[in-house]
C-alpha cells in the first residue's frame, strides 16, 4: 500500500482499484456486480487484500479466475496480500499459473502488525 500511496503523491494518474476480502466477497455474491467485476479486470493496477481469509468456494475461485486471467493476458499488474501457505492449495493450479508469471513476491515477517499490545 505504501508504494501505491507514494506513486500518487508523485503523479501516478493510474486507475488503482482496491478490494479486502469483504468487498469481493460482496462484489461476486448474488446478484454479482459485473460493473464490479469488469473494473477489477480493466484497473491500472488492481489490489486485492487478504486473499484468502476466509474459505474458497468453486464459485469464487471461477470468478477471479475472470478476473486474474483477463489482467494476466493484458499484463496488468495486480498486488495481492494473503497469510496462506501455499496460493496454489487455496487458488486451483489455473489461478496460480497465472499469477506465478513474472512475479515480484515480498514476503513481510515479524510480530503482526495489527496488534495493539
Amino acid at each position: 500500500w505504501e508504494v501505491l500511496e507514494r506513486a500518487v503523491a508523485g503523479g501516478y494518474a493510474g486507475r488503482i482499484v482496491f478490494s479486502s476480502a469483504a468487498d469481493w466477497r460482496d462484489t461476486i455474491a448474488p446478484p454479482v456486480d459485473r460493473e464490479r467485476l469488469q473494473l477489477m479486470r480493466t484497473a491500472d493496477v488492481l489490489v486485492l487484500d487478504d486473499l484468502g481469509s476466509g474459505r474458497i468456494g468453486e464459485w469464487e475461485k471461477e470468478c477471479l479466475l475472470g478476473v486474474i486471467d483477463e489482467r494476466w493476458a493484458n499484463e496488468r499488474p495486480v498486488v495481492i496480500t494473503f497469510n496462506v501457505e501455499s496460493l496454489r492449495e487455496t487458488l486451483g493450479e489455473r489461478i496460480a499459473s497465472r499469477l506465478a508469471d513474472k512475479p515480484t513476491s515480498v514476503e513481510i515477517t515479524g510480530d503482526d502488525r495489527r496488534r495493539t499490545s
